[in-house]
């Protein structure tokens, strides 16, 4: 069971977790339930209602009919009233008594302790995690009939003294560093010292963002620069031809007031554009070629001035800085207020309004650093220009080079899987299209033999419910192919994670893990081959839940001597310091 000891969880914390609906439905099941619930419960409710509550007409909001208290109380629960969660939650418990004996039953079968909450501190005493809470809400609803899911899931809470928390990636994070601060953080008491320099952290953090923000758009500038430098210099005379004039683009872009939000690939498409347009420009050597020629230019020089005209909307669209100009001089421009009349109530305060001014200030300064140092950056190009166009041929050459290679990549690697697919459904092999996790680990052992090894550690499951094995295969024979051969070239590492989701669409490719959480889950993070131990940091993932039916883990390593992929794991997920 994975419950993470606290201090205390309020109780008011669990509400979210269900409908509104819902929570009005147990209010009033605690409220109609006075009459016969025991005294210290009834006290109980009553003196929360009367202390915490207040309802217009009634001196003591416990005194009115339910119908009339239920929204009061639904909105106090929902503003954190901790003490009336607890008069409530233990009401509607009481009333339940046949549900309580049997969720009870329930969870004394799995094991996990009956306690309780702690109501007199108005408190669950743990977090419960989300998928278990759930697997046990599933169970219950689906062996007893006439359950009802949010009825079963507060008992759980209240049978077992535990809340659900929220799931773990409710923040999106895909960085396994930020998330394990997030954990860090999460696992600390509301008591402890860290809490008294959160507004300190929280401005580093957001210093940092905007120091990163400042370096994102000086490299972007750069980037700009670079590639608009290209297009002047190689399609010179397709520009003239066509009168587009670029020479101000950079400039422009500076304008703006996030510099860099789709100029770069605009840049790119009018390089790309001009060079399929280059060799069709010239008239062709015989009438029946221009026939056929003068369609096609005219379609690319199209597609040029279309980009002309996306850059000049993207251009012409107002900044945020002339939105607040604008509403600032309608505001000015409004007549002053009648006298006697009463003052507007401003739409921000005044303290937000003067953040807003100096942000805006900032972001100013920013992008005349950025125009100063984009200056200094044209003149120094314009050194360059000789050289850049004595490599021009030489880069032509590459490119054809390079675009050849991938295309043939693409066609050996499609070949290859095909060819060894198809022969592996021999007597006693395991079928061209796996059905299983097993079998697509088979497969991929008899069409790679030379390429792949599995290793599998004792973590591992080749057995796992998986219910696409044929995606699988593919993934291991992404390993096998487009990964072993680019691994096996010297120099930089590709775009992994982006060939991967080319090649086999949903995965992602995950390049390590914590030193933290591999010294810690050891087992699950290493391998033996040959008396030799490997590091499985890196992993192929598919699906993000904890159903094995849509989520899997292959973890692996490369071996450089022996120039193969090293598989180690294969399974739900490797453990972790959230798990």
């Amino acid at each position: 069971m994975d419950a993470q000891q606290s201090n205390g969880i309020p109780m008011s914390f669990v509400i979210f977790h269900f409908d509104r609906d819902d929570i009005r439905n147990v209010i009033l099941r605690a409220l109609g339930h006075r009459g016969e619930a025991t005294d210290s419960v009834r006290d109980t409710l009553n003196s929360a209602i009367a202390d915490t509550v207040r309802l217009d007409g009634f001196r003591d909001a416990s005194k009115a009919q339910p119908q009339q208290l239920a929204e009061t109380m639904l909105v106090s629960l929902g503003q954190g009233n901790d003490r009336l969660a607890a008069g409530v939650f233990r009401a509607w418990a009481e009333s339940h008594e046949e549900l309580r004996t049997v969720v009870t039953e329930h969870l004394e079968g799995a094991g996990i302790p009956v306690d309780g909450p702690d109501y007199r501190d108005s408190a669950f005493k743990s977090l419960w995690d989300l998928d278990e809470w759930h697997g046990h809400v599933d169970a219950m609803t689906e062996s007893r009939e006439g359950l009802d899911r949010a009825d079963v899931g507060l008992m759980l809470c209240c049978v077992a003294g535990m809340a659900p928390r929220f799931a773990d990636d409710q923040f999106g994070f895909e960085s396994d560093l930020l998330q394990e601060w997030i954990d860090l953080l999460d696992e600390l008491p509301h008591d402890a010292p860290e809490w008294d320099e959160i507004d300190n952290f929280r401005a580093a953090v957001a210093e940092i963002a905007s120091r990163k923000d400042f370096e994102r758009d000086r490299l972007l500038s750069r980037e700009l620069t670079d590639k608009l430098d290209a297009i002047r210099s190689e399609f010179d005379a397709e520009l003239r031809y066509l009168g587009v004039d670029v020479s101000t683009w950079n400039e422009q872009a500076l304008e703006k007031y996030d510099p860099f939000d789709g100029t770069l690939e605009l840049a790119a498409r009018l390089y790309d554009s001009l060079s399929l347009y280059r060799p069709l420009r010239q008239q062709a050597d015989s009438r029946a070629e221009e026939a056929e020629r003068a369609p096609e230019r005219a379609r690319h020089e199209e597609q040029i001035l279309q980009v002309v005209r996306d850059w000049q909307d993207l251009m012409s669209a107002p900044d945020p800085d002339d939105e607040i100009s604008d509403d600032s001089r309608e505001a000015d421009e409004s007549p002053a207020p009648d006298d006697g009349a009463p003052e507007p109530t401003p739409i921000v305060s005044t303290e937000e309004h003067e953040n807003a001014l100096a942000e805006l200030d900032r972001r100013r300064q920013e992008i005349e650093s950025l125009r100063a140092e984009n200056d200094g950056l044209a003149q120094a190009n314009a050194g360059l220009q000789a050289d850049r166009r004595a490599l021009d041929g030489e880069r032509d050459e590459l490119r054809d080079e390079l675009s050849l290679s991938r295309d043939m990549e693409r066609t050996w690697r499609d070949s290859y899987v095909e060819a060894k697919a198809a022969g592996a459904g021999g007597p006693g092999e395991p079928p061209a299209q796996p059905e299983t996790v097993n079998d697509a680990v088979a497969l991929a052992e008899r069409s790679f033999p030379d390429q792949i090894v599995f290793a599998l550690n004792s973590k591992s499951d080749k057995n796992s419910r998986f219910q696409k094995p044929n995606e699988v295969f593919d993934a291991l024979a992404w390993l096998a192919t487009v990964y072993r051969e680019r691994r096996s070239r010297p120099g930089r590492r590709p775009d992994f994670d982006r060939l991967l989701k080319e090649a086999c669409s949903g995965w992602s490719y995950k390049p390590g893990q914590t030193e933290v959480t591999r010294e810690q889950f050891i087992d699950w993070y290493t391998a033996t081959l040959d008396g030799v131990s490997y590091d499985l940091s890196h992993h192929l993932a598919k699906g993000n839940s904890r159903d094995p039916r849509s989520t899997i883990r292959i973890a692996f390593a490369w071996d450089d001597e022996r120039r193969q992929v090293i598989v180690g794991f294969i399974g739900l997920h490797q453990r972790n310091r959230r798990t």
